[in-house]
């Protein structure tokens, strides 16, 4: 089979100035050339350096769009029959293109996932933490194919993806939308690759509140949807980033909290310290991973992190219901 040429796609919303040359650098020392490089500028407020004009197809939209309005802005452009998306805070390594393009040899083939890696240049903790979390929910999933993605660095056939309706743009955020695009293209029957052998760097400095406002906004989109939309069901969770221990924990943080705020009892106190161990129990592989790749002190750290972000999830899906109904 002939290889597809690649465009690469970077929407980009008042970026980080040194992410956004770190990605743009990557991509242009990259082992394999892509046919073009399209930056969807989405009504930021800064100014783009002058210097990435020569190297990029600026499209500036006159308001803003969110993710999903931009990348669908980039790929309509495209000219490549696979477009690979790379968000504005990802660095990726030199053979990266040059990998993605290699499975797409296998004509089965319709859309490729990567992952990121164990190390990000960010030094402060909930990036690190946040870095690992994503990173291990892929590392861990059993199935070569998947039934949905995360849009950090992903690339997908040009057909696929306009077969597939794009990004959904009715998401506003960058939260949901990549999800329901990969669900979609499973339920048409595409298949997604889970390339683990392919890793990029996340650039991204996560405050504690950005993450914590993340965690609630994902969480009331994805309820929301979940009742106005019922075709972004479909997903089998076997084959996506979202373990069964994290769907547990969702599920038994709330009952976690009630039980701290009652442990002046002691048969609450006792309730609490069992329901501390078990979700330590349903999280011991995650917590040995940040144990392994950190040191204790930032499992421990992480842990409490962990359930914070349950709890923030559980916070959007009650907003999410709400809106859904309103």
């Amino acid at each position: 089979m002939e290889r597809l040429n690649i465009s690469v796609i970077i929407p980009s919303y008042n970026p980080d100035p040194s992410a956004l040359a770190e990605c743009l650098n990557a991509v242009k020392n990259s082992s394999l050339a892509p046919l073009e490089v399209i930056l969807v500028d989405d009504c930021s407020t800064m100014e783009f350096p002058k210097d990435i004009a020569g190297f990029c197809n600026i499209i500036r939209n006159e308001k803003n769009l969110g993710p999903a309005g931009a990348r669908n802005k980039g790929a309509k452009e495209a000219k490549g029959g696979i477009l690979c998306f790379i968000d504005s805070d990802v660095k990726i390594e030199r053979d990266t293109l040059e990998k993605i393009s290699g499975k797409f040899m296998d004509e089965d083939i319709a859309a490729v996932q990567t992952v990121y890696s164990a190390f990000t240049p960010v030094e402060n903790f909930t990036s690190r933490y946040q870095n690992l979390y994503l990173r291990y929910n892929f590392m861990i999933v059993r199935s070569r194919y998947l039934s949905t993605f995360a849009s950090h660095c992903i690339a997908v056939k040009r057909d696929a993806f306009f077969d597939a309706g794009g990004f959904d743009e009715d998401v506003k955020s960058a939260s949901i939308e990549d999800e329901h695009l990969g669900i979609s293209l499973y339920s048409k029957g595409y298949k997604i690759l889970l390339a683990k052998d392919i890793n990029v760097q996340h650039l991204d400095r996560i405050s504690f509140g950005k993450l914590m406002r993340r965690m609630h906004k994902m969480g009331s989109e994805k309820m929301e949807h979940f009742f106005k939309s019922p075709e972004t069901r479909k997903m089998d969770v076997s084959k996506t980033h979202h373990p069964l221990s994290l769907i547990l924990s969702i599920a038994i943080s709330p009952l976690m909290l009630l039980l701290a705020i009652l442990s002046c009892n002691p048969l609450m106190r006792t309730a609490f310290a069992l329901s501390v161990i078990l979700f330590a129990i349903i999280n011991s592989r995650f917590f040995l991973f940040l144990a392994k790749e950190k040191g204790i002190a930032f499992m421990l750290r992480g842990a409490g992190i962990f359930f914070l972000v349950c709890l923030l999830i559980v916070t959007g899906f009650m907003r999410g219901a709400v809106r859904a109904f309103a």
